[in-house]
């Protein structure tokens, strides 16, 4: 991680440990926000019999889905909502909240259709 130190601009917990739903056998989910065309693939470790799982998001693409209802919005709101921060550089995760705050503001008409398309 030395080498993309400078390229990361946050590193949340997410999942059921940000919600305190955690439980002996749970996982222990991770986000790292990282700068422009950074692209690392999702890694799993294991520590002490805990599978740990960090994944890697590109700042404009996480903060973008973060503004737009979609599909997927239910899950993405919860790990844009319930989060532990553990480091963050220059106070990101208040962009975070704005653009959750901007797609809690919009019509969702739009995404429940996708969403009915999908299923249909």
């Amino acid at each position: 991680m030395e080498t993309f130190k400078e390229n990361v601009l946050a590193v949340f917990i997410t999942g059921s440990t940000a919600k305190a739903l955690d439980r002996p056998f749970s996982d222990l989910e991770m986000t790292a926000i990282v700068k422009g065309s950074l692209n690392l693939p999702t890694k799993f470790y294991v520590y002490d019999g805990l599978l740990v799982q960090i994944e890697y998001q590109q700042e404009s693409e996480f903060l973008k889905s973060a503004r737009e209802p979609g599909r997927d919005w239910p899950v993405g709101a919860d790990e844009c909502r319930n989060r532990i921060v553990l480091f963050e550089r220059d106070g990101w995760t208040r962009m975070l909240d704005e653009a959750v705050k901007e797609n809690d503001a919009a019509d969702f008409l739009d995404a429940v259709r996708l969403c009915s398309a999908a299923h249909d």
